[in-house]
């Protein structure tokens, strides 16, 4: 979830997990294997923010952390 498509995307999965640790969140998590991991890819062309020297600061993992706290 890198905010104006920086390049790496994730799954649900993968995002329900980074959530988990940063919350600390130590049951069980539940997966409905019938349903799509995620949606279709959205991908942003960013280009010609790279252009005018714009760059993500921030992981996903970063960026949550910080919300959260």
């Amino acid at each position: 979830m890198h905010i104006a498509g920086s390049g790496p995307d994730c799954t649900l999965t993968e995002l329900v997990l980074v959530v988990a640790k940063i919350v600390g969140h130590e049951g069980e998590i539940l997966w409905d294997d019938s349903k799509p991991d995620g949606t279709l890819r959205k991908l942003l062309d960013i280009e010609n923010l790279k252009t005018l020297g714009w760059s993500y600061r921030y992981s996903l993992e970063e960026g949550l952390l910080d919300a959260y706290r």
